[in-house]
């Protein structure tokens, strides 16, 4: 699932026409993946990477853009127990354009972090600083679990 989003008056806000400065791809579909390998000419195998989870994280210069592959906490679901598991995501970096490919759902762009962004290279170090305090608040709660069954 594709979803855009563009810098208004100091925020990112979801735009439902695809002339969005920053595209999340969420689970991309093989024509979605297309378009990204054959339109934005990222890599297949960093596309592939982006979608792993066992894929180790990496910064990569390409020709035309920027490509990171970063590591970040999966949603808790209590179904799963206590098990802490992390996922790959994808964040492209073009000189007009932020593109972030994750394998699930990610709330990326909420909360006070993205008050005030008033350019694509502030939006790239938000979400990279909202991804570091998200596994920041698991491995609290790692810990605090620990310390209790100790």
């Amino acid at each position: 699932m594709k979803r855009e989003y563009a810098i208004h008056d100091g925020k990112i806000e979801e735009v439902f026409q695809n002339d969005g400065c920053i595209s999340v791809f969420e689970n991309p579909d093989e024509a979605e993946k297309a378009f990204l390998v054959n339109n934005l000419l990222i890599d297949e195998h960093t596309l592939a990477s982006a979608l792993d989870p066992d894929e180790l994280p990496r910064l990569e210069f390409e020709p035309t853009h920027l490509a990171l592959i970063f590591k970040k906490p999966k949603q808790f679901s209590g179904e799963e127990g206590f098990v802490f598991h992390v996922l790959s995501l994808g964040i492209f970096f073009f000189k007009d354009k932020l593109v972030i490919v994750s394998p699930d759902d990610i709330p990326l762009f909420d909360g006070k972090l993205f008050f005030m962004v008033k350019n694509l290279q502030e939006a790239f170090l938000k979400a990279i600083y909202r991804i570091i305090h998200h596994y920041n608040h698991h491995l609290r709660v790692v810990n605090m679990m620990s310390d209790s069954l100790e």
